[in-house]
């Protein structure tokens, strides 16, 4: 997303096998799980370059943990076996997005780093954020209210 546009999502049964995410005008159907990805290799690769400091182990344990288990979260949601289940697993996914983008404020707000890659996987992880708050909204269970 550029800007203050606003994406567009629709939540889609791709044959019977999974659910896919698409964005109007977008291939993101696709390109969301590889994102993930990408994102996770992106984050160990990260990692890796930290001092190597105690409570800096504590941080990336916590770092990867979170980082990670987004993208393998919405590879179990491409299997849900309904709607609601693809939600409630897509929800996991925003909460993993959100504490892995708190892992990585904390990484600069102590001043541990600073470089453009620690800024690029942060950016990342609130795209991911909106997504997730996109479609979880989008596919939560609707409740009757008399």
């Amino acid at each position: 997303m550029k800007g203050k546009e606003k994406a567009t999502y629709r939540i889609v049964r791709d044959g019977e096998e999974k659910w896919t995410v698409k964005e109007a005008g977008q291939q993101y159907g696709q390109d969301l799980a590889g994102r993930l990805f990408q994102f996770a290799v992106d984050l160990i690769k990260y990692l890796k370059t930290l001092p190597n400091a105690g409570e800096v182990r504590d941080l990336q344990r916590q770092l990867f943990k979170a980082g990670t288990s987004a993208g393998a979260n919405y590879e179990e949601a491409q299997g849900a076996i309904s709607k609601e289940d693809f939600s409630s697993k897509c929800a996991i996914v925003l909460k993993e997005s959100r504490e892995a983008n708190f892992w990585l404020r904390l990484i600069k707000a102590a001043e541990i780093d600073d470089s453009e890659t620690l800024n690029r996987l942060t950016r990342e992880s609130k795209e991911f954020i909106a997504i997730f708050t996109t479609i979880v909204k989008k596919t939560r269970p609707r409740t009757f209210n008399p």
